[in-house]
């Protein structure tokens, strides 16, 4: 149900901003969507509401900058590679398994594993048409339990509210099926859980939104 209803795109940020000023909305959020986080940004701004400065949206926005800047703030990433060409694929040396994903897409859209080269070419060539500057990540799988953690920020303060077991479908496509809560975890990894989830939000500069991060935990335990 809604208040309100346009018929244009979020995308059109004029449009949003003059129907924005003309309510007098107090706030501005997306429902998982990296994808409206430039009309999101740029309402807040504009209209002086809470938000997150434009280095986060550049980290959140591609995947393959926020591992770079997560890497940068010490926090262990697996390691990836920026394609974005058939001959700079080629060119690569990888050990496989490998997990192929659209560096600026969202929704599980274009990501799959892969176990050779044959099956990487083709992942590569799916991946492709999902990303709109036309690269693509291919970086090592990691095995083991995922999970998500659901925070709140505000004025840079982090609130974690629950941690999740994730369920997806089984490879090659991964897509979410169910969320349960709160995780089966020992207290010793759920502290380490919300402590890495606070370390990443401080790296990526969130300052005032909802926000889910996900995790692997591998067999030996490193999150």
């Amino acid at each position: 149900y809604a208040d309100y209803y346009y018929p244009f795109s979020f995308a059109e940020k004029e449009n949003v901003l003059k129907e924005c000023k003309r309510i007098g909305i107090n706030g501005i959020t997306s429902f998982s969507l990296e994808s409206a986080l430039p009309t999101v940004n740029y309402i807040a701004r504009e209209m002086h509401l809470e938000g997150n400065p434009l280095e986060s949206m550049e980290w959140t926005l591609n995947k393959f900058r926020m591992t770079e800047r997560l890497r940068e703030c010490g926090i262990k990433v697996p390691d990836y590679v920026c394609i974005d060409s058939e001959r700079d694929l080629l060119g690569q040396k990888f050990t496989f398994p490998q997990i192929v994903k659209p560096v600026d897409s969202s929704g599980s859209r274009g990501v799959s594993k892969v176990n050779n080269m044959e099956e990487l070419l083709m992942a590569y060539h799916r991946a492709l048409p999902f990303s709109k500057s036309k690269k693509v990540m291919i970086g090592q799988f990691i095995e083991g339990r995922e999970f998500e953690v659901d925070s709140i920020s505000h004025h840079g303060c982090h609130f974690v509210l629950t941690i999740d077991d994730k369920v997806t479908t089984n490879e090659p496509y991964f897509v979410e099926l169910e969320h349960h809560q709160p995780a089966n975890f020992s207290v010793e990894d759920g502290t380490k859980i919300r402590a890495l989830a606070k370390k990443v939000l401080a790296a990526l500069a969130i300052y005032s939104c909802v926000s889910f991060i996900e995790f692997k935990m591998d067999n030996e335990g490193e999150i």
